[in-house]
């Protein structure tokens, strides 16, 4: 099964192709905050060695695309992207939660025996306009049985023991307003240093509020976006996912002006 992976949520042009062995084969990742609608499909076009002169399309059985939480504006073009390759291709488009493949990716990265995840855990996301998005999640088996200890993960989709479950929708509030929404016994996931500094979370006189606390200053792997849709459903509509309302308002409705000549 070949997939694609689109992701313009986040601050970047984020594609990759996954051969169907499971291995990711190529990928582009450029760091922008906009421009993706001019880059995204030029870099699909490179992606898949696509050829204007023959307009043959490579053969694509999947696409995953993040839908949000993040940019709203690269939401809709990672999502207009998508659903047209997926009109020329036929392949199902899979959509995924930014929060989610972030999840994945704070599970994989538990190698470290002090770190604990077993209470589940908290991704946060930058917001804009002094908010955070975030979504809290706990762990549970492929099974469907809930787990007590540290959750591990298994390379190779087919070996997935564990995967985590969202306890709520995701919810946007401001800054300072965070330490109010999580538990004290849950692990923070932070996407930036800056964020997590300006949360208060890294600064020495502050009371660390969690048992742990996790940042990454890049991107995810792509093995996460390809577990985040491995237990999804294809849409044939999708909708952004944006928590909050659009920062752009709505254009005011034209004043109407009467022309018919006046008498006199």
């Amino acid at each position: 099964m070949t997939t694609l992976i689109i992701d313009c949520c986040q601050d970047g042009l984020i594609v990759g192709l996954f051969n169907q062995e499971g291995a990711i084969v190529s990928s582009i990742i450029e760091p922008m905050k906009r421009g993706q609608a001019e880059a995204l499909m030029p870099a699909v076009s490179e992606l898949l060695a696509f050829d204007p002169e023959t307009t043959q399309m490579p053969e694509i059985d999947r696409i995953i695309v993040t839908h949000g939480v993040g940019s709203f504006v690269g939401a809709r073009v990672g999502l207009a992207g998508a659903q047209g390759l997926a009109i020329v291709t036929g392949a199902p488009v899979y959509p995924v939660s930014t929060l989610t493949v972030w999840a994945w990716e704070a599970l994989k990265a538990n190698d470290d025996p002090q770190t604990d995840l077993s209470n589940g855990l908290t991704v946060i996301l930058p917001g804009g306009r002094e908010e955070v998005f975030f979504q809290t999640f706990r762990w549970t088996a492929v099974d469907g049985s809930d787990r007590a200890e540290t959750p591990t993960l298994q390379f190779g989709s087919q070996n997935v023991r564990w995967r985590p479950i969202a306890t709520h929708d995701a919810r946007a509030v401001k800054e300072t307003e965070l330490k109010d929404h999580i538990s004290l016994t849950q692990t923070c996931v932070f996407t930036s240093h800056m964020l997590t500094s300006r949360l208060g979370f890294l600064t020495p006189e502050a009371s660390k509020p969690t048992n742990s606390i996790i940042v990454f200053d890049c991107f995810p792997s792509f093995e996460s976006y390809w577990r985040a849709a491995e237990n999804g459903e294809p849409k044939d509509t999708i909708t952004p996912l944006y928590v909050r309302p659009p920062d752009a308002k709505p254009a005011r409705p034209l004043l109407q002006v009467d022309c018919a000549p006046q008498q006199s």
